[in-house]
């Protein structure tokens, strides 16, 4: 077989790059005019005012919601929150009831994006007016502040960024004539607003994340309000968080009508608060919450424990800054190894510890095993695969149990046909628990002598022929202990740790353990609103699983950090003093786009043309010896629309002469979609 054998067998797609290098004096203008630091200026100052919008969208966030909006009596219309919970406290696996559910689900995303986008400044959030001020209809003479200059009138230093109010309205300024800087912006933070089961919405966060959690800390207060112990603590509990409450008892917040209420930042925290404790900076004291008087209980009661309570997730954007040891942006190797040392010291204390996660993975079946779900994704083929080898062994397991209890085959029923229908039955189920998955393999083989519980227990070892690990927890201890030197020592500011190959093996190495254990962990999640779960299991993991995460964002950062291209600046927008630079070629338009193309002995020519010069395009420009030769481009968008516009329009009409005929059956639309078109 020869190479040529494998040569254009398949298409090619390539990315062609060009440089615009300046010829003559270009480069020298350029620098002279000072117009490169002009746009370097604006390129900083835009991430500063994306940080002001972002603030202000938080701010209309809390405005527009602050009242709630979500029914709570049920109706029958499918968009209550009686509704919810009924639906969600079923316990059902039938397929109606699950049904049902989702559409109550998109009813409540859809009334809480109609409330945000239903406001008038919602208008605003995404076009010149969020950022430019503007002449009042009704009084020419009057400016209107825009919507952002407002907000910063009445912002908080913190909403600023550690900028004054007059810094701030400078910053926006800039960009006055230049809000096309923030198209792909306004539409990325667009998306946040939508009714659509994305989870960067704010009706997700709040309806399909925050809900399940408010309905089970119902049920676990339920539980855990019922005790004598706790129930004492509960006036000591309102006194410490009186002033920052809406209600007249803690009882209150755990009622189905309060959800209202947490639909802002501001009132997630004070519920969270509530939940978890705080810490009063001033007097250096915790304050406890719910969980830790619960905590208390369980010590004291250790065969009939109470479950936690679950914290609330951010509202969209204020889960931006949840974690406060970690920076921005780093801009130091030290930066980098505090970083890291901060992470595994709080992970280490809350997370790593023999009676923390371990000791929850190795007593799962001390929990009710039909409660604890795993997610059906390719979480569960991962779990298949460590466990046999083989990602299939679980999925088949289950579509065998499916086939016992579902319909049988039907008469007229192809094998095929009988395959997909139990293959769509799997896959409509969101999760499986680890007992249902344990009983279907016990079903499948009688020897079996695997379990997932089992699996878990492991804490990720592996001990086969191809390969032998140690347990996670221990991968990342030795990890540590190899880096602990590196992190605890100042970094040489002469050296770079990018290039620092050993260091930053060491580094990796300690930051994938992490991440293999997360990885580990995540499938106890499920789905998160199995109404059925084990909530005494759920209030415990929940707490880990939000302190081990935060090795995600860390670890994209320190990716970032150490992969950046170090003898390369930032690349910056050139405007060259025009927001409308290179929108276009039209002849038309070329005053407006300050750009030509030049062509001279056979070399293609970008012109960029300054104010001054854009004038010299109205004039007759001359044309003796040795020229450029200047582009004159037409563009008819919509051709189709457009040449009828131009041949039929009474000013040209005796310029193009059509026929009687032609003229005759334009009139009549012949030309157009519908019962009078005819191409003859």
């Amino acid at each position: 077989m020869k190479f040529d054998d494998f040569k254009k067998l398949y298409s090619l797609s390539k990315t062609l790059r060009f440089e615009a290098k300046p010829v003559g004096s270009t480069l020298k203008n350029i620098i002279e005019s000072g117009l490169l630091e002009e746009d370097e200026h604006r390129a900083q100052s835009y991430v500063k005012v994306k940080k002001l919008i972002d603030e202000y969208h938080k701010v209309f966030i809390d405005r527009v919601l602050n009242d709630g909006c979500l029914t709570i009596e049920n109706k029958g219309k499918k968009d209550s929150l009686e509704e919810y919970y009924e639906s969600y406290m079923s316990k059902s696996n039938d397929e109606n009831v699950s049904k049902t559910f989702k559409e109550i689900q998109e009813n409540l995303r859809s009334v809480i994006a109609k409330k945000l986008t239903d406001n008038n400044a919602y208008a605003n959030l995404f076009g010149n007016k969020l950022i430019e001020s503007y002449k009042d209809k009704d009084e020419k003479n009057k400016i209107i502040d825009s919507d952002l200059i407002q907000f910063i009138n009445t912002a908080e230093p913190s909403q600023l960024d550690s900028m004054s109010q007059d810094e701030a309205k400078e910053l926006v300024k800039e960009f006055w004539g230049f809000t096309t800087y923030f198209v792909g912006f306004f539409d990325n933070r667009k998306n946040m607003y939508t009714s659509e089961e994305k989870s960067t919405g704010i009706a997700y966060r709040l309806v399909n994340e925050n809900l399940p959690k408010f309905i089970d800390n119902m049920e676990a207060f339920k539980k855990a309000i019922a005790k004598p112990e706790i129930q004492a603590n509960m006036e000591e509990l309102y006194s410490n968080f009186a002033e920052y409450l809406n209600v007249e008892s803690i009882q209150e917040m755990f009622q189905l009508d309060y959800y209202n209420m947490l639909l802002t930042q501001k009132q997630i925290d004070v519920y969270n608060a509530i939940i978890g404790g705080k810490t009063d900076e001033e007097h250096d004291v915790k304050i406890k919450g719910i969980n830790e008087y619960i905590n208390l209980y369980n010590q004291q009661h250790k065969d009939e424990k109470l479950p936690k309570l679950k914290a609330l997730f951010k509202q969209i954007l204020s889960d931006r800054n949840a974690i406060s040891w970690l920076p921005e942006e780093f801009n130091s190797d030290q930066e980098v190894l505090n970083a890291i040392d901060d992470c595994y010291k709080r992970l280490s204390e809350n997370v790593l510890g023999d009676k923390v996660l371990k000791s929850l993975l190795c007593s799962l079946d001390d929990y009710n095993l039909d409660g604890i779900f795993v997610r059906n994704d390719l979480q569960l083929t991962d779990i298949s695969q460590k466990m046999f080898g083989n990602w299939s062994v679980i999925q088949n397991a289950i579509m065998q149990n499916i086939k016992n209890v579902a319909p049988a085959r039907k008469r007229k029923e192809s094998e095929e046909d009988y395959e997909k229908r139990i293959s769509d039955i799997f896959k409509k189920a969101d999760s499986f628990s680890i007992q249902y998955i344990n009983d279907c393999l016990n079903e499948m083989d009688d020897n079996n002598l695997h379990a997932v519980d089992g699996y878990f227990a492991t804490l990720g070892a592996v001990n086969t022929p191809a390969m032998q690990r140690e347990n996670l927890f221990a991968l990342i201890q030795n990890a540590y202990t190899d880096i602990s030197n590196l992190l605890e020592t100042p970094y040489p500011e002469n050296k770079n740790l990018a290039q620092d190959k050993t260091n930053v093996a060491k580094v990796k190495a300690l930051l994938d353990a992490i991440k293999s254990l997360q990885h580990f962990v995540k499938p106890l999640l499920g789905k998160g609103d199995e109404s059925d779960k084990d909530e005494r299991f759920y209030g415990e993991l929940a707490s880990l699983w939000t302190e081990l995460d935060t090795v995600t964002p860390l670890y994209n950062m320190i990716r970032n950090y150490m992969t950046r291209k170090p003898y390369s600046e930032k690349k910056i927008k050139l405007n060259f003093e025009n927001p409308q630079l290179l929108g276009g070629w039209d002849a038309n338009k070329e005053k407006d786009y300050a750009t030509i193309i030049l062509r001279r002995n056979g070399m293609y020519y970008l012109a960029i043309m300054d104010k001054d010069s854009k004038k010299l395009l109205c004039k007759t420009m001359p044309s003796d010896g040795e020229c450029y030769e200047k582009m004159v481009y037409k563009l008819l968008p919509g051709a189709n629309k457009m040449l009828p516009k131009v041949f039929f329009a009474k000013s040209r009409i005796n310029d193009f002469k059509p026929s009687k005929l032609i003229v005759e059956n334009y009139n009549n639309g012949t030309h157009k979609k519908g019962k009078n078109f005819n191409i003859t």
